[in-house]
């Protein structure tokens, strides 16, 4: 039992990390600036120096959001993994069963239930 605890904290941790780190927005923001980039590309009546600025400008927002998503994903990650590594320390919980816990059909089948129940209960489809 307290392997699906532990299981939980890494789950639950990674998921409240990527939303408080804003990582789906940043995600979003890239593909927004993708299509911006390949309008800029495609418009045949903007001058060659107009285009360059503009992939300049999107290449260093580009930069800054890999940066961010690396680095924050990288955050959520690690963060709910150090956590059940101290209930290790601690010893509630061995981390190697908590990771095989995890990849377990039973625990899979319950997330997927919960996270089904959460976004039908936020209306969130």
């Amino acid at each position: 039992m307290m392997n699906w605890l532990g299981g939980a904290v890494l789950v639950v941790g990674f998921l409240l990390l990527l939303r408080r780190l804003r990582l789906v927005e940043h995600s979003q923001r890239v593909l927004g600036i993708a299509r911006a980039a390949m309008a800029v590309v495609s418009d045949r009546e903007l001058p060659d120096q107009q285009k360059e600025t503009a992939m300049q400008g999107y290449a260093r927002d580009l930069f800054g959001l890999f940066l961010r998503l690396a680095s924050g994903g990288v955050l959520a990650l690690l963060v709910p993994l150090g956590v059940v590594w101290l209930m290790q320390l601690v010893g509630l919980v061995r981390l190697e069963a908590v990771l095989e816990t995890t990849l377990s059909l039973g625990f899979m089948g319950a997330a997927l239930l919960l996270s089904l129940a959460y976004f039908w209960w936020h209306g969130r489809w």
